[in-house]
């Protein structure tokens, strides 16, 4: 499975476990991805795991924005954070 690329900082969708995960962390020598997912609990996924993951990149969930952020955001994304363009028109 192709996934975007791993950036620290930047928050995905597992789209098969409705999840979303903040990576805070990437440590090549031990092969593992550092996450943070949307109650704030921290995880360490292997990068094996984590190629075969169902991932794509998205905005902060709602949960982690300021009001100012969540209004801005949310006429150009559907329900899970990604992108609409369609809805931006």
């Amino acid at each position: 499975m192709s996934n975007p690329d791993l950036r620290v900082g930047e928050w995905y969708l597992d789209r098969d476990k409705h999840d979303f995960l903040c990576v805070i962390g990437v440590h090549e020598d031990e092969g593992v991805v550092d996450v943070r997912d949307e109650y704030g609990d921290v995880d360490e996924i292997e990068f094996d795991e984590w190629e075969t993951m169902d991932l794509v990149l998205c905005s902060t969930p709602r949960e982690w924005k300021t009001g100012a952020e969540w209004e801005a955001e949310e006429a150009d994304t559907d329900d899970f954070g990604v992108s609409n363009p369609a809805q931006a028109r």
